[in-house]
């Protein structure tokens, strides 16, 4: 009967990966699928706040899926490409990253929005509490996008 013993551990090991990497997808694609909607007429239903929540849950280790959520003007011209890869860098470099994150305020008018972000990160520099300001403007889509940031205040705990 032990015989049996190794094949069946590589059963369950085999198991065990499948059901890891699948539940990562399903989790992934959900977060993705709630903040990244790929269709018109859903993008129109995502309002402001929930496009600096996907911001925060995607920037700086997804900066393609970040990227989607962002104007031009945002990105300071950039096209798409060079400014995924210019923030992979910059960003690996100080090794920042969002920990908690929560939307204070905000406000619509029109065609245009105003988010304030409180979040936890961290940094090189250690852990920060920060407080971030997002204007979005809706594209002829009917998208909200990030066009512009501001940080309020990064205190270095």
């Amino acid at each position: 009967m032990n015989s049996f013993r190794p094949i069946f551990s590589l059963l369950q090991l085999l198991l065990s990966i499948v059901l890891t990497l699948g539940m990562g997808l399903y989790i992934f694609w959900t977060i993705a699928g709630s903040t990244l909607p790929d269709t018109p007429k859903t993008q129109a239903m995502v309002v402001p706040s929930e496009v600096v929540q996907g911001w925060a849950q995607t920037f700086p280790h997804a900066p393609t899926l970040a990227v989607a959520l962002t104007t031009e003007h945002f990105r300071d011209g950039r096209a798409p490409e060079t400014w995924v890869e210019d923030m992979r860098e910059l960003w690996s470099q100080l090794r920042f990253r969002y920990r908690t994150g929560q939307v204070q305020s905000g406000w619509t008018n029109g065609d245009t929005a105003l988010v304030i972000y409180h979040a936890t990160s961290t940094s090189i520099w250690g852990k920060h509490t920060r407080r971030e300001e997002y204007r979005l403007i809706k594209n002829d889509e009917g998208q909200w996008l990030l066009n512009q940031f501001r940080l309020m205040n990064d205190q270095i705990l």
